[in-house]
């Protein structure tokens, strides 16, 4: 989630030559999409508590490699203005949800687990305008979006996977 939301500030400045537009304008774009972080947050902590915090991770990763695809395959601004609207309502399932379900898959070493998914959380903003520079540099600023949004939607198949085989015992990070 950290690195979806970095990605935007690097691939913006590949975008500013490419589209021709202001620094301003793109980054306008991106308006919708960070309020939606917080504003969708209450929501999606409401339905996880109500139904299922494992697969409201699901939804998140989905969300996120099919808002992530969308972006990259845009070609005009109300086409990225959706995307990007549409990732940061996806990024918006994780703090109340993630974290709630890191708390509750932890015995009793609560702290140590918050604190190793805080450091999971810190590389993913640090690397994700690494990662997104390395992407724009080789393959330019579709592939930036579409590669980590593949790699989400993979990542929420897994899990989705996990969950409709009982790999791993889900039940129990629902209440």
């Amino acid at each position: 989630m950290h690195m979806f939301v970095a990605f935007y500030f690097v691939i913006i400045l590949s975008l500013e030559q490419e589209w021709k537009l202001t620094y301003d304008e793109l980054i306008s774009l991106w308006t919708l999409g960070a309020l939606l972080i917080g504003l969708g947050a209450l929501p999606a902590g409401w339905l996880s508590d109500r139904w299922s915090r494992s697969s409201m991770m699901v939804i998140m990763f989905i969300g996120m490699g099919l808002s992530s695809i969308l972006c990259g395959l845009s070609n005009e601004k109300f086409l990225l203005f959706t995307g990007l609207s549409l990732l940061g309502l996806s990024c918006s399932i994780y703090h109340p949800v993630g974290i709630a379900w890191v708390v509750n898959a932890s015995d009793k070493k609560k702290g140590k687990a918050l604190g190793i998914n805080g450091i999971f959380g810190g590389v993913g903003i640090g690397s994700g305008a690494f990662i997104a520079g390395l992407l724009l540099k080789y393959f330019g600023w579709k592939f930036a979006f579409i590669l980590p949004g593949i790699i989400s939607l993979i990542i929420g198949a897994i899990l989705l996977f996990f969950i409709f085989n009982n790999f791993i015992s889900f039940e129990n990070l629902k209440a």
